[in-house]
């Protein structure tokens, strides 16, 4: 029985290691650990919300209130809201106010810059790949995950997987970040955020910090309390668009991420994979008329001005292979 009839019948095992191919964007992978579902939901609910909420508010602050940050970012990026703004929105007040949120939200985001160092490394294989498997033997045990198939077969979907690089990131952080910008800039839609969800949270922030023993009194002791109160607000007002918006961000930044990652990956395996035209018969007539003839070696042109006895003397090369050209005519 030949192996064509010796295999007929038989699945074939599932394509496993670094030649198994990644699922394509979009395409719903057979099996997703709890390990790995647990690094991706810590990665960008840690990183990408908690921590980036911290450090963004804290930069909205300084900015706000230093003279160098004033002087240097938050003045500059008011007066160009105000002046891009300007066409839209004809209400003095309102424009002061869409204009003073833009700056908020500009703070935030380029604080929250320092968080794609630590996202790149927790999305980086190797690193996604080790905290996975480590979080699935705690889960399922270690015999499981070394002997079951579809492990294997998911952590090498990890390793094939479209690589994350920086200039992904910034793609998916613009793209994820558009939407939400729009929310706070547009006057009718920052008022219904802020009725439905940025008011809450910024009182449920307050009311967090009062709890810990933080007021506006303790801490800006040296203040004014008028201007005590006017900065505690501002923070818990960044808090609150901050962490209001974080949510979504996060979950618009994961699905960006994989896209632009994948389609990235996509077009440098087309240009790896693109095929050479072959030679056939057909194309043979075309390159007879682009080179009709072949290259045959003919004796140089006399140079003007020149008789017999003037040219110059043959070297020996050229004496030799003229005694052997006679030679062989005369063989013939």
């Amino acid at each position: 029985m030949d192996d064509k009839h010796q295999n007929a019948g038989v699945a074939a095992a599932p394509e496993t290691g670094k030649d198994a191919p990644a699922p394509a964007h979009g395409e719903k992978r057979a099996f997703v650990s709890a390990g790995e579902k647990v690094h991706r939901w810590g990665t960008y609910l840690s990183i990408d919300w908690l921590f980036n909420a911290t450090v963004g508010v804290a930069f909205a602050y300084l900015t706000k209130y230093t003279d160098k940050g004033k002087k240097y970012w938050s003045d500059p990026v008011t007066e160009g809201f105000t002046t891009a703004l300007k066409p839209f929105i004809k209400d003095a007040a309102k424009l002061e106010k869409s204009a003073g949120y833009g700056n908020m939200f500009m703070s935030i985001i380029a604080g929250g810059m320092f968080t794609i160092p630590p996202l790149m490394i927790l999305e980086h294989k190797k690193v996604k790949k080790a905290i996975t498997q480590s979080l699935d033997r705690h889960i399922y045990g270690k015999d499981r995950c070394e002997n079951d198939p579809k492990f294997q077969k998911a952590y090498d979907e990890i390793d094939n997987a479209p690589k994350k690089d920086f200039s992904s990131g910034m793609w998916a952080r613009g793209a994820a970040l558009a939407p939400l910008l729009a929310v706070v800039l547009i006057p009718s839609t920052k008022e219904l955020s802020n009725k439905v969800w940025f008011n809450h949270v910024e009182k449920l922030s307050d009311k967090v910090a009062g709890r810990m023993g933080f007021s506006p009194e303790k801490t800006f002791a040296k203040l004014p309390l008028a201007e005590a109160e006017k900065r505690w607000k501002f923070i818990h007002e960044s808090v609150a668009m901050d962490l209001g918006l974080g949510l979504p961000y996060a979950g618009l930044h994961s699905i960006f991420y994989n896209l632009f990652a994948s389609r990235k990956a996509k077009k440098q395996a087309e240009k790896q994979e693109a095929p050479i035209a072959p030679i056939s018969e057909s194309t043979v007539p075309d390159l007879l008329q682009t080179n009709p003839e072949p290259p045959v070696n003919r004796p140089a042109p006399r140079p003007a001005g020149f008789t017999q006895r003037e040219m110059p003397p043959a070297s020996f090369t050229d004496r030799a292979d003229a005694a052997a050209t006679q030679e062989h005519a005369a063989a013939r």
